[in-house]
């Protein structure tokens, strides 16, 4: 076999911490690796060595042989696309190629630096599902964490002969971090501390020894450290001055001070049902007065939101909704789209329980999502809300406007504490009432009123020893913290840092991947904290704490964490937008961008464009950080989707603008061009849109994603023109090939796009089964807005075909999954319509009329979609015999453009005009002649003509076009009609087919007791008397038994005695003696 050939060396492989491949240019890329890709690169980097086959069984142990060699030629495939380089040479021995090199790590470098942490090896890579490859994982972290101690006993070893001690103190404390266990590393610690003078340090330390070794393993310390315990007791002097703690009083006053007005306030509220909307800046004390107003009520929750929760949507609204349910809360991630529905039913469980009082504190962190629901909630007055914020900051958009102008709740505005009210509290820390008067004083010229400034600088008091009466001169409150924090150990500092950083995602697991330690190497330090009220169990004890926490951190050791974090985050799964802002942080672009693109991605999901739009936004800076600026152009570009629900058409339109002058002469250019047409044609500029998405399908080198969005805007629009040919053909190309295509999402939107075509050009039988593929798609990519369209087109498939109840069925569970996501738009509002209008069809009258009356009102801001809400509902007007009222509503329509929509209102006013004794003739004629054979409106208005000219044989060919079509009811209507034209004993013979389709094929748009008048005047005709009592039996039934209990009670009158149809059922009831009520 020939020699690899030799290459320049171009990327390193980074194992360390999160595993990643770093370009060796002055550009400097990052590849971040996942787990599969990790492994398989560090196996090449091994020195044992081993083949591709050995290689890909270890990564793929489940797949067979084949199936993992497979697995291993792709991956390296598209490692070897991203990088530009071979990376691996896969003959006999599986290694690295000549470009790729594994750094040599320099653990004695490491050690030097006192707050240097070497990362992990493969940090987040979980290969527990891989036996043989996580043992082999386990014994490289092991050797690896060997080399790191022997650095560390050797640079302490050097720092205590060179007279170090504090140097050689820090590495002893990381040693026994490492070896808790190790009576050595206990010895050093010892020995160091006594050679320092302090003796209470290194009795501490032999106590620390005696309680693991007894705890773990059952053993006392042997005879060394006794020995060097009993030279410790036997030395004089050199023993530190102990910490003063701090009174229990000064952490947490016992009782609240001058807050009575305000509790009585709170109380009175909840009296009246009002919603409470508590302001106060930081530190003034909302959480204090929150939970002194809830002490021991077991009727109220009171959550918190925290720092990071304004990234990731719902973030505030899980933690309430794990309060409420784990078991719940746990599942919810996967469909953050029913997560405001999920917590209303939660709520009322709980409220059934006897939940009474839920407050939320600290809404200046939530998140936009999780405020908007809240609002909802609290104003739907089921149970008594308290919502606590900060004031916002001057100038700023306030998500809470709505709520404070609604004169439906109650602003409670928190202010500082007066000179009588701070007496109060220091009389409460046990302070005589003259001295408490002298310093009252002095608090409130120095804090200004502010509790935890005044108990801040009373601490720094305490701890100081200053002499009494005396006060410390902090410059700010970030100062005493500062000076809270330089008194911690380096142990507590340092996990300090890492709560300070991974808030809100901070727990003890984390610290320990992060730290390198055990939980029981962290206690102390915990212990530390808490007692020195920077932490409460996992949180900080205010988060001016954690402000002031990470303002002390060095840049290179913040940078540093947020790369140890954002690894060891994105191991456990959490949400990208939490994980992206560290990996930003660390000044890892590449990897923030992706993290960044994702969470966009989950935004989407959940119905949140605002959101997205955001985190498009924040991907594409990072991207412009990383040197990348195509990449970040293309973000901004597909983030124009996310503009048009959330900032508007017009916004959208602008911005969409200027990405095309940006993007000239560029590879994004058909994208941005794309984008323009798409922003463009929702604005109802048709001729604008056309020109922008022809354009773009136009330009050299236009990528596949381009050219199907292009062509499927096209397509629409030459529907929409009644151009159905032109239409079609514009997307018959991708029809056979959209499978190729790597994106979901985009294969998803086709299938949308063309069911929707389909239905437009009249094509409902090819739309069913592509209307399906698109539902199952849009779950698949867990699109909401695509589940909810998909649903809509098969509701109206379903309705064409005369299948009323899967119609209906279809039109609830997209109503449903609307009210789910809260979606309000003109989409979940025309579903209403459809839904209502379909009811009607089956008799369902009242709520017919309930829906389609509040989606012609809801929708008067788009009147294409009104014109199409009051249509129907004229329609249902007309069946229930009203049509003064199906007038109005005709003359509320604003004029329809040319094509399918215009010849539909035609036909409707025509109907109107029929049934209001008006003209009809001209109207029928004029729909006769516009739009394309196959449109339903047409067809009706030419059987119209033709029964008007008794063209029997028109009408036959009529009815062959309707099934063509698949429109299966309006041929049943079509074959009704024909029988009126027949010879009597034709007539009969053909009543029974028709009548047979009637009842198989049922449509809102034709009234069942019509088709089967018909039916029973032909049966009568040619002596089929049974028959004809068995249709106008049929037909009394619907009426009376399905209809009538349905008619809201003002109509009922109208319903029976002036619609026309049911005044002929009547009549021919009473010619044959039948009942007219029935069932």
């Amino acid at each position: 076999m020939a020699e690899p050939v030799a290459l320049p060396r171009r990327w390193q492989l980074l194992l360390s911490g999160a595993p990643r491949l770093r370009e060796a240019t002055p550009e400097g890329r990052t590849l971040a690796l996942i787990a599969p890709d990790a492994a398989w690169l560090a196996l090449a980097a091994a020195p044992e060595g081993r083949d591709s086959r050995q290689v890909a069984l270890l990564v793929w142990p489940d797949a067979g042989e084949r199936g993992a060699l497979n697995n291993l030629h792709q991956r390296v495939h598209r490692l070897r696309k991203a990088s530009g380089a071979r990376l691996v040479e896969t003959g006999a021995r599986f290694a690295l190629a000549a470009d790729l090199e594994l750094p040599a790590e320099d653990f004695g470098a490491l050690a030097a630096d006192p707050e240097a942490v070497p990362g992990e090896w493969l940090a987040g890579c979980d290969f527990s599902a891989r036996p043989a490859l996580a043992d082999w994982l386990d014994r490289q972290r092991e050797a690896r964490r060997a080399a790191w101690r022997e650095a560390l006993a050797a640079h302490a070893a050097a720092a205590e002969h060179g007279g170090a001690l504090v140097l050689a103190l820090r590495c002893a404390e990381r040693l026994l971090a490492l070896e808790p266990l190790s009576e050595h590393a206990h010895r050093r610690l010892m020995r160091l501390h006594h050679l320092r003078g302090d003796r209470a340090g290194a009795v501490a330390a032999f106590e620390r020894c005696e309680r693991l070794l007894k705890d773990e393993l059952g053993l006392r310390p042997d005879a060394e450290p006794r020995a060097l315990l009993a030279t410790v007791e036997r030395g004089r002097g050199g023993e530190l001055a102990p910490v003063r703690p701090v009174p229990a009083a000064l952490l947490r006053p016992p009782r609240l001070a001058g807050r009575r007005e305000a509790l009585a306030q709170l109380a009175a509220a909840e009296r009246d049902g009002t919603v409470v909307l508590l302001v106060g800046d930081a530190g003034i004390g909302k959480t204090r007065l929150l939970q002194e107003h809830l002490a021991g009520r077991a009727d109220a929750l009171h959550v918190q939101a925290r720092p990071g929760d304004e990234g990731l949507p719902y973030a505030t609204l899980m933690r309430l909704l794990q309060r409420l349910d784990a078991a719940e809360a746990e599942a919810a991630p996967a469909r953050p789209e029913r997560l405001p529905a999920l917590l209303r039913h939660c709520l009322a469980a709980a409220q059934r329980q006897g939940l009474s009082v839920v407050a939320v504190d600290d809404l200046h962190f939530a998140d936009r999502a999780s405020i908007e629901t809240l609002l909802t909630l609290a104003g739907e007055a089921a149970l008594h809300w308290i919502l606590a914020r900060r004031p916002p900051p001057h100038g700023a958009d306030d998500p809470l406007a709505a709520l404070i102008e609604s004169g439906s709740t109650r602003r409670l505005l928190l202010g500082p504490l007066e000179a009588a009210e701070l007496a109060e509290l220091l009389q409460g820390l046990d302070l005589a009432p003259s001295q408490a008067q002298a310093l009252a004083g002095q608090l409130l010229q120095r804090c200004g009123g502010n509790p935890l400034f005044v108990l801040e600088t009373l601490r720094a008091a305490w701890r100081d020893g200053l002499p009494e009466g005396t006060l410390p001169v902090p410059r700010a409150l970030a100062h005493l913290v500062e000076l809270r924090l330089a008194r911690l150990s380096p142990d507590a500092l340092a996990l300090a840092r890492v709560a300070a950083i991974a808030a809100p995602d901070f727990d003890l697991p984390l610290a320990e991947q992060v730290l390198g330690a055990p939980a029981l190497r962290l206690a102390g330090a915990w212990h530390e904290l808490e007692q020195s009220q920077v932490l409460r169990g996992e949180q900080f004890a205010h988060d001016l704490i954690q402000d002031a926490v990470l303002a002390a951190i060095p840049q290179v050791i913040a940078r540093h964490t947020h790369r140890q974090v954002a690894a060891a985050l994105a191991g456990r799964g959490v949400a990208p937008g939490r994980v992206a802002r560290h990996w930003r942080d660390a000044g890892e672009h590449r990897a923030a961008a992706a993290a960044f693109a994702a969470a966009a991605q989950d935004a989407r999901a959940a119905c949140r464009p605002r959101e997205e739009g955001e985190l498009l936004e924040a991907c594409a800076q990072a991207h412009e950080a990383a040197g990348d600026d195509e990449a970040a152009l293309q973000t901004r570009i597909r983030r124009v989707g996310a503009l048009l629900p959330s900032a508007g058409v017009g916004a959208a339109i602008d911005e969409a603008q200027a990405l095309v002058q940006a993007s000239r002469g560029r590879p994004s250019a058909a994208l941005a061009l794309t984008a323009l047409a798409m922003a463009l044609f929702w604005g109802g500029r048709q001729d604008e849109a056309e020109q922008a998405a022809r354009e773009a399908l136009a330009t050299p080198d236009a990528s596949e994603e381009v050219q199907v969005r292009a062509s499927s805007l096209l397509s629409n629009i030459e529907a929409m023109r009644g151009h159905a040919e032109a239409a079609l053909a514009l997307m018959q190309r991708w029809r056979t090939r959209i499978t190729e295509l790597a994106d979901p999402v985009l294969r998803c939107e086709f299938h949308g796009n063309l069911a929707t075509l389909l239905i437009r050009v009249n094509r409902s039988g090819e739309a069913l089964p592509v209307a399906e593929q698109h539902l199952a798609l849009a779950r698949a990519t867990r699109s909401a807005t695509e589940q909810l369209a998909a649903l809509m087109n098969l509701s109206n498939l379903h309705a064409r075909r005369g299948d009323l109840a899967r119609a209906v069925e279809h039109g609830r569970e997209a109503d449903r999954l609307a009210t789910e996501i809260e979606l309000t738009a003109t989409l979940a509002w025309w579903n209403r319509a459809s839904l209502g209008f379909f009811l009607g069809g089956l008799g369902r009258y009242a709520e017919a009329l309930q829906l389609l009356e509040a989606a012609a009102g809801a929708l008067a801001t788009s009147p294409l979609q009104q014109n199409l809400a009051l249509g129907l509902l004229a329609r249902v007007w007309l069946t229930l015999g009203q049509g003064a009222r199906a007038h109005r509503c005709v003359q509320g329509l604003s004029e329809a453009p040319p094509g399918a929509l215009r010849t539909a209102q035609l036909v409707l006013r025509a109907a109107v005009a029929a049934a209001t004794g008006q003209p009809a003739a001209p109207l029928w004629q004029e729909a006769a002649a516009t739009g394309v054979a196959e449109d339903p409106h047409r067809i009706q208005a030419e059987v119209e003509l033709a029964c008007e000219a008794g063209r029997l044989d028109l009408l036959h060919e009529l009815e062959r076009r309707a099934d063509a079509a698949a429109l299966f009811p309006q041929a049943a209507e079509v074959a009704t009609r024909t029988l009126a034209l027949l010879a009597d004993r034709q007539a009969a013979a053909a009543a029974a087919a028709a009548e047979h389709r009637t009842l198989q094929a049922r449509s809102a748009h034709y009234y069942l007791p019509a088709l089967l008048l018909r039916c029973a005047e032909a049966y009568e005709r040619g002596g089929r008397g049974d028959a004809a009592q068995r249709c106008l039996a049929t037909a009394l039934d619907w009426v009376h038994r399905d209809a009538l209990p349905q008619v809201p009670a003002p109509f009922v009158e109208g319903f029976l005695h002036r619609q026309p149809v049911n005044v002929a059922l009547r009549a021919a009831a009473a010619r044959r003696a039948l009942p007219v009520t029935r069932g």
